[in-house]
């Protein structure tokens, strides 16, 4: 139980500033509201979210375990320094607040979030470089505002059955980038936004607008 001190060497509840270790063999459950610089999932280690609680990450998120959120559980990455998710990881609430453009979130690794989930882009950069992907599967549409975007720099990033409404920056210069599943899924860039492609294989299901 991540909000209790028995669960914790020292017994002492992990907050925004401290580095997390979830020790092989151990299974923390979210029950509350909680907050961390890096994190990490050793192999054979369980993190799971045990209702609506969200886990603000500061720093780095390396899993090398397991991570279960549940129906409902929110992983919020936030603060205005550069950070990095590694490892293979199934989100279900995932929200990106890093101050802005010109902080990036690195997804190395596999990185989804689960049909029945979300993604929430407040502000930030995510960058997929190569050998990192990022898949969205949620239907329920994406907006991203003028303080947010993607940078595909050689990985591969995948939208499902919604469309996108950009206001803020999209960027492929290598890897690829497959936007919608079926031919009603659009990309649409507004006064605010850009579309930026100067390398890569670009897929748009439906128009780009």
């Amino acid at each position: 139980d991540w909000s209790s001190s028995t669960s914790w060497v020292g017994g002492v509840v992990p907050g925004a500033g401290d580095n997390v270790v979830i020790a092989t063999g151990a299974n923390v459950i979210i029950a509350s509201a909680s907050s961390c610089s890096n994190l990490t999932i050793q192999s054979g280690a369980t993190l799971s979210s045990g209702g609506p609680y969200t886990l603000q990450v500061n720093g780095d998120w390396t899993n090398n375990g397991s991570y279960n959120g549940g129906t409902n559980g929110i992983v919020e990455f936030t603060g205005a320094t550069n950070a990095i998710i590694s490892g293979t990881t199934n989100f279900e609430e995932l929200k990106i607040t890093k101050g802005g453009l010109n902080t990036k979130l690195t997804i190395n690794g596999s990185t989804s979030v689960t049909s029945g989930g979300s993604l929430t882009m407040n502000s930030g950069l995510i960058t997929i470089p190569a050998g990192g992907s990022f898949t969205v599967n949620p239907s329920s549409g994406l907006a991203i505002p003028i303080t947010a975007g993607f940078d595909i720099t050689g990985g591969t990033l995948t939208t499902g059955n919604f469309t996108i409404t950009n206001e803020g920056l999209i960027r492929i210069s290598a890897g690829t980038a497959a936007f919608g599943s079926v031919s009603g899924n659009t990309v649409h860039t507004k006064t605010d936004g850009a579309f930026i492609v100067s390398g890569g294989t670009v897929n748009i299901a439906g128009r780009l607008e």
